[in-house]
């Protein structure tokens, strides 16, 4: 099976992972940066409030190339 990492910050990366958890995609990782780091996305989604309703959980990041970021 396939296993999937998925990455945003705004209103439509939100409703494309609600979309591909209905499909039941193996994702495995939910990541997206915390809202101090993405003050310059006007549309700021907190994906952590959709992996909840999921059973998942979304992992935080400042920025993306910092070494905690990797998974």
């Amino acid at each position: 099976m396939n296993r999937y990492v998925f990455v945003g910050a705004v209103e439509g990366s939100a409703h494309c992972l609600r979309s591909l958890l209905e499909m039941n995609l193996n994702i495995v990782n939910i990541m997206c940066p915390d809202k101090e780091s993405s003050q310059f996305n006007r549309d700021y989604f907190d994906l952590g409030l959709v992996a909840r309703d999921y059973g998942k959980e979304a992992y935080y990041f400042k920025k993306i190339k910092d070494e905690e970021a990797h998974i």
